[in-house]
């Protein structure tokens, strides 16, 4: 179920014409690897950073196959794809395991505490 969302996303082309866009608004690399970041990172925060991370990969595998990028633009995706799914602690399964087994060991750590760490160490 995990990947459902990148697959069909792929399957039905949504992906393919994401990335048409992409290369409308430039062709140059630099910006490219900006634009991958910042997208990136605003779905991995509102959807699993895994899921997107796949999802985006034929994005990227694509750019770098014609020419428009190179192996960089794979890590700005899974850069900002999986650092971004720290912010909130259900984006990111690491996350969720983590809450389980703290609270497994009857430790409760609140929405507040874990933003009060969360955001100043995954922002810099």
């Amino acid at each position: 179920m995990l990947f459902m969302l990148s697959y069909t996303l792929t399957y039905t082309g949504v992906m393919a014409k994401l990335a048409y866009a992409f290369s409308f608004i430039t062709a140059i690399e630099t910006v490219l690897l900006i634009i991958m970041l910042i997208s990136s990172s605003f779905l991995s925060s509102v959807s699993d950073n895994l899921s997107v991370v796949v999802a985006f990969t034929p994005i990227a595998m694509l750019f770098k196959n014609i020419g428009l990028s190179n192996e960089l633009i794979y890590f700005a995706l899974l850069f900002r794809g999986v650092f971004r799914g720290n912010y909130t602690p259900i984006r990111s399964t690491a996350d969720i395991i983590a809450i389980s087994l703290a609270e497994k060991r009857k430790v409760r750590v609140s929405w507040r505490e874990w933003l009060k760490i969360a955001i100043p160490i995954t922002s810099i």
